[in-house]
């Protein structure tokens, strides 16, 4: 084996990760990303799984405008590919529009927790605490 690259089995256990913070607050998200139109987008509930070397992700989002009296949801759920670098992840997905695999969040993974975000990547921090997740 190649020096740097981490080998992952199939068989890894899958593991969970609930949403916990989002810029060192709780959820609900109270200051969403305004975005266009004066739309603002809260997250309300987030996850991550992790089995070897794929992952799924999870948002809730409540999306208020305010040329709309009421809030529209804007969840999104995304997969992809991951990384190791011992406890450092990159997650990857493949972007239709470009045609390529894309980095798309980078993680640190220690202990029960994982942050992604920030200083590892675009977008505010996140903090997300292992937990069992329903199987859908």
């Amino acid at each position: 084996m190649r020096q740097g690259v981490v080998a992952v089995s199939k068989a890894t256990a899958e593991s969970s990760y609930v949403l916990a913070l989002v810029d060192g607050e709780p959820l609900p998200e109270r200051d969403g990303e305004v975005g266009p139109g004066g739309c603002t987008a809260n997250i309300q509930s987030g996850w991550y799984r992790l089995s070897g070397d794929e992952w799924q992700s999870f948002d809730s989002v409540t999306t208020t405008c305010s040329r709309i009296d009421r809030p529209a949801l804007a969840s999104r759920r995304r997969s992809g590919t991951i990384k190791h670098a011992g406890d450092t992840l990159v997650f990857g997905e493949y972007d239709r529009r470009l045609r390529a695999y894309v980095v798309t969040d980078r993680g640190l993974r220690r202990g029960d927790t994982l942050r992604t975000g920030g200083l590892l990547f675009d977008g505010p921090p996140r903090v997300y605490l292992r937990r069992e997740i329903p199987s859908e």
